[in-house]
């Protein structure tokens, strides 16, 4: 067995993923795999020699099968295309964004991504709001605020019982003191939700529901133009993520200017 780089094996994988794949972890014999797969025996035994000198592959009694490293390669290698493919699925939606924006591949991973175009381009906008509808308990944060969310926030804290930590930034607190006064006011006042601001934010709002279902991710990016798109998202890893990220804002967040007292 030779000693190869993480690239190395990482290419091998890709170049022989259907021969990994198809030994399996019982063991398999070779005339099997060539008839299974439809390969030729010499590119058979050209794959299976070098799946084996990267300590992918072993024999045993009952013919070829994945060792340890080649399993765990192989879900790496299976855990990285759909992060790719999410990537290339969600281009149209993050793409935009700046390449330091803080952003995690696992978010856009079987991600349900919408765009906003016509015939529908709040449709994103909608997305976002039915996770809040079924919200229990949401983390949020976002840059910039649409009427339809107040509302959403106000009915769903004020009649529902939705407890809810936002995040937002200053101009979207001069616009809550403002515009929103009354409503806002009155969800405060619930004791349910709990509003700060800061001028740490990137361009997307985030939003984190606990769910009867299960916990889930929403996020809304922007441009300059408007609303870009929405990319949804309820595995573990894309829930943790956006957990983190609203945990690491919150606490050094400053509290809304009081205008839940009488």
């Amino acid at each position: 067995m030779s000693r190869r780089s993480a690239p190395e094996v990482l290419s091998l994988v890709g170049d022989r993923e259907d021969v990994l794949r198809h030994v399996g972890l019982t063991g398999r014999r070779k005339r099997d795999l060539a008839e299974a797969m439809a390969l030729s025996r010499s590119t058979l035994d050209r794959a299976i020699r070098e799946l084996a000198d990267a300590g992918l592959v072993e024999r045993g009694e009952e013919g070829y099968a994945r060792t340890l490293c080649g399993q765990l390669a192989l879900e790496e290698y299976d855990r990285a295309v759909r992060r790719v493919e999410g990537i290339v699925s969600g281009s149209a939606v993050v793409g935009s964004l700046d390449a330091e924006t803080a952003f995690d591949a696992a978010v856009l991973a079987g991600a349900d991504v919408v765009e906003a175009k016509r015939p529908s381009p709040q449709e994103p906008l909608r997305r976002l709001g039915n996770i809040l509808e079924r919200a229990d308990h949401a983390d949020a944060f976002s840059p910039a605020i649409f009427p339809t969310q107040v509302d959403t926030y106000h009915r769903r804290v004020v009649h529902d019982g939705l407890t809810a930590n936002v995040l937002v930034t200053g101009a979207v607190t001069s616009r809550l003191v403002s515009s929103y006064s009354d409503e806002t006011k009155e969800a405060l006042q619930t004791g349910r939700l709990e509003v700060r601001w800061t001028t740490d934010l990137p361009p997307y709002s985030l939003l984190v529901a606990e769910t009867p279902s299960g916990p889930e991710l929403g996020i809304l990016t922007y441009d300059d133009t408007g609303i870009l798109g929405f990319v949804g998202n309820d595995t573990s890893d894309a829930v943790a993520w956006g957990r983190r990220e609203h945990a690491r804002r919150w606490d050094d967040a400053e509290p809304l200017p009081d205008i839940a007292a009488d």
